[in-house]
């Protein structure tokens, strides 16, 4: 595990462009967020390298995320060598930088704390820009998941990223979801899912996996359907793309917002780098009542979505939905799009690993 976690962290160190941890007090911490804290030593310096060194965290957003005193924290990095000058470099041609998002700083400009600090790190990673000092996007997905069962008046909310009461397991059951994390099966590979309780009439379990490349990251999720009756499409998956970490006013008043073909994208403040969401197949017709659309943003997170949704699923059966992120530098965004059209990725049913042809070659 430790020659994996090696490679991720090289992956990460100079695309953030940040660092902070160790040099500062300060930084952005949730109020009233709640800490995991690590298990093991493996898993401390994981994560201190994770918040350090990729994210480039503050003392006072690592004691949020890990519940560790200021002293803890310091001592730790001291006794793994975790230092600005020794973050390692990004390789050539590796892959976008992706790791899990610890929790801990802030991650949307919502005013409401109490959201805030409900939001759960479970299903959420961070993707550094291969912008110079870019930042970095934070990837919820699934942020919401909504299904209906035979005889249901409407859509109820499965799954929750943020814990606020409304899904059916904290409404109807009264249960509170223990937390889950990714597998970090590869530095360029994540992995989760949470299966439901059994025997309950929406008796579920859902996969996430992304897998970055070196100019773009896909991803699938997978609902399978394990209660006694039908889930009746469309089943709505709301997948939010935080942009309050990238570099360059991403989502701010001068970006610029363009949704086409079902690619949803966000400029920076001059217009020239780009990040770039899709899913398939798209949600149709819109269904959430704050939303125009299935491509929308949020500007007081700032947020952008590209939301799919299953079909019918059976009693016994899953399906899945597909994504792609990746960002771009120019004035031609939908040239970048047709591009991405011709990689033939929205027809890659893939099941463990996606399919690549000569057209995508590019964005490998």
């Amino acid at each position: 595990m430790m020659r994996t976690i090696g490679r991720s962290m090289a992956a990460l160190a100079v695309a953030a462009g940040v660092w902070a941890a160790g040099t500062a007090e300060a930084g952005d911490p949730v109020a009233g967020a709640q800490p995991r804290k690590p298990g093991t030593e493996a898993e401390l310096r994981y994560w201190l390298q994770n918040m350090a060194w990729g994210f480039g965290f503050e003392t006072d957003e690592i004691q949020a995320a890990t519940g560790l005193s200021a002293a803890e924290i310091r001592a730790s990095l001291a006794k793994f060598g975790i230092t600005p000058e020794n973050k390692p470099a990004r390789a050539k041609d590796a892959p976008l930088a992706m790791l899990p998002w610890p929790g801990g700083r802030r991650i949307s400009g919502t005013r409401n704390a109490r959201v805030e600090a409900a939001r759960q790190r479970d299903t959420k990673a961070g993707v550094l820009a291969p912008f110079a000092d870019g930042g970095y996007a934070v990837l919820d997905m699934p942020e919401v998941l909504y299904v209906a069962r035979e005889g249901d008046a409407g859509r109820r909310a499965l799954y929750v990223a943020h814990y606020l009461g409304y899904s059916v397991w904290e409404s109807d059951e009264h249960l509170r979801l223990e937390p889950i994390e990714w597998k970090r099966a590869a530095d360029h590979i994540l992995e989760t899912g949470r299966e439901f309780p059994k025997g309950k009439r929406y008796s579920s379990r859902f996969t996430s996996k992304f897998v970055a490349f070196r100019r773009s990251v896909r991803m699938k999720i997978t609902l399978a359907n394990e209660s006694d009756g039908l889930f009746r499409g469309p089943q709505q998956v709301q997948n939010c793309v935080f942009m309050r970490n990238l570099k360059g006013g991403f989502g701010g008043p001068d970006s610029r917002d363009v949704a086409a073909k079902g690619y949803h994208a966000r400029s920076s403040a001059d217009g020239m780098r780009w990040i770039i969401v899709a899913w398939v197949p798209l949600m149709t017709p819109p269904a959430f009542g704050f939303c125009p659309s299935a491509c929308w943003g949020n500007p007081e997170m700032p947020c952008c979505h590209s939301d799919p949704q299953f079909g019918d699923i059976p009693a016994g059966e899953s399906r899945s939905v597909y994504g792609w992120l990746s960002f771009y530098e120019g004035e031609d965004i939908h040239g970048e799009f047709e591009r991405i059209d011709r990689t033939g990725w929205k027809d890659d049913k893939w099941e463990d690993m996606p399919q690549w042809n000569e057209a995508a070659a590019a964005y490998r």
